[in-house]
């Protein structure tokens, strides 16, 4: 049998079930024996374990807690360095768009005067072009009309000259026409 322990109940008869269990040592008795004399009534180890590891588990998630309060604050840091760089492009965006717009519109006014300027010489020009083309034009046909009349009476000269040169002929052809021919004999 085994030793009693005072304020223990002494072991019952063993079962068929006990029989895989082996006996402690008279060291692991005592220091069992020791372990329970450090109990207090009504007081359950199990219970503080439970109650230890569960401080530690709230510590840990604390500390988890307390991590993710310092990943937090890190985003919130980052965020708000990504919100200024985010307006700090929008701004130099702004501006950059803002300049070449001013350019644009320098241009287009520069662009819309000079072709206005371009028109207005151009319908000057094409003004003077076509005045100056009239006034030949009305050159030309008066030297075509000069030139028409100087042709019809050339054609009339030349009309009246041949039938002056020809008249003569055709009145002494005529003439012979009009003889009787003489025989060559007498």
């Amino acid at each position: 049998m085994a030793t009693m322990v005072p304020g223990r109940k002494p072991r019952q008869k063993e079962s068929k079930e006990s029989k895989g269990i082996p006996a402690l040592t008279k060291n692991e008795v005592i220091q069992i024996t020791a372990a329970e004399a450090e109990l207090s009534p009504f007081q359950d180890e199990k219970l503080e374990i439970y109650c230890r590891e569960h401080d530690d588990i709230a510590a840990s998630f604390a500390a988890a807690r307390e991590g993710r309060g310092v990943l937090a604050k890190l985003y919130d840091q980052r965020n708000k360095e990504i919100l200024d760089r985010l307006v700090a492009m929008r701004a130099k965006s702004d501006r950059e768009a803002k300049l070449n717009l001013d350019q644009l519109k320098d241009f287009c006014k520069e662009f819309v005067d000079t072709v206005a300027e371009r028109k207005r010489a151009w319908k000057q020009n094409f003004a003077d072009d076509k005045s100056e083309l009239t006034t030949r034009s009305t050159k030309m046909g008066e030297t075509i009309t000069t030139l028409d009349a100087a042709i019809v009476q050339e054609h009339e000269d030349c009309l009246a000259h041949a039938a002056a040169e020809t008249e003569p002929l055709l009145a002494a052809l005529s003439k012979c026409r009009a003889r009787p021919l003489v025989s060559a004999e007498g």
